[in-house]
């Protein structure tokens, strides 16, 4: 299993085209500090962080809406391994996160216990495991990237506002609390 996570962390997740303009909009390219980031009115310092952050919405809001097979699909040349990275005074790091996204995305890939046992007696490469893995992270967050979008375009969120993506991650946890605890 650290091997295949050793792997995994070493690539770079993609996204839809389509939705760049939520990474133009919300963050800050290429990272920097926190002033510069507040000055210029984005939400993230870092591309990687929205993915995180849509990742996470999509999970929680149980979207997992498949790339479409027609998308140009675009990264941003940073790999897992380094998100989370970088460490100043005003920053710590949370390289942590890579662990919690990979449980997450291994917790939510369907049949995946099949996989990992084959690739215990050497029936499966680390590699193929790997692409399975980036599709069900790739589709999750384009879930959370189109959710997000509508709530942006069509309910009106307003991002202006400090506490505005907590309080989407929250009720979006909230109604996934409230349904695991009627089953």
């Amino acid at each position: 299993m650290d091997k295949l996570f050793d792997e995994w962390k070493k690539s770079t997740p993609k996204y839809d085209k389509n939705l760049e303009h939520l990474f133009k909009s919300l963050t800050r390219k290429g990272g920097g500090a926190e002033i510069d980031r507040e000055d210029k009115g984005k939400i993230f310092s870092n591309n990687y962080e929205l993915y995180i952050y849509a990742f996470f919405l999509g999970l929680y809001n149980n979207k997992y809406e498949e790339l479409p097979e027609t998308a140009e699909l675009k990264d941003f040349s940073h790999a897992i391994q380094h998100w989370g990275s970088t460490k100043s005074y005003v920053r710590e790091d949370f390289t942590n996160l890579q662990e919690y996204l990979f449980m997450a995305v291994i917790a939510k890939t369907d049949d995946i216990e099949d996989d990992l046992i084959e690739l215990d007696k050497g029936k499966k490469t680390v590699e193929a495991i790997k692409k399975r893995l980036h599709i069900t992270m790739q589709n999750y967050t384009n879930g959370g990237l189109l959710l997000l979008e509508k709530k942006i375009q069509e309910e009106n969120l307003d991002i202006t506002v400090g506490t505005s993506m907590l309080n989407l991650i929250l009720q979006s946890k909230q109604v996934t609390e409230d349904v695991l605890s009627k089953a």
